[in-house]
């Protein structure tokens, strides 16, 4: 923590960051979720550990009525 409280990336703390967008592709709408950690003592580069797609449009059609695509840090 710095003088005023707020956590740094630099720290020795561990720290979860989740970053979360609406993207387009392949002409449907997709929310997308981004996991990151930094995880190493004073480190202040993130490891993305986690990523997860959920289509927003499109469904319906062709009986499907959710889609997720998800895969972790290496890549499964």
């Amino acid at each position: 923590m710095d003088g005023s409280g707020a956590l740094m990336v630099s720290s020795n703390y561990r720290i979860l960051e989740t970053d979360t967008s609406y993207i387009s592709d392949n002409g449907a709408w997709w929310l997308r979720t981004i996991e990151k950690v930094y995880a190493q003592n004073g480190g202040a580069n993130a490891t993305v550990t986690g990523t997860r797609k959920q289509r927003l449009t499109g469904l319906g059609s062709n009986g499907m009525i959710q889609e997720e695509i998800s895969s972790d840090m290496h890549g499964i």
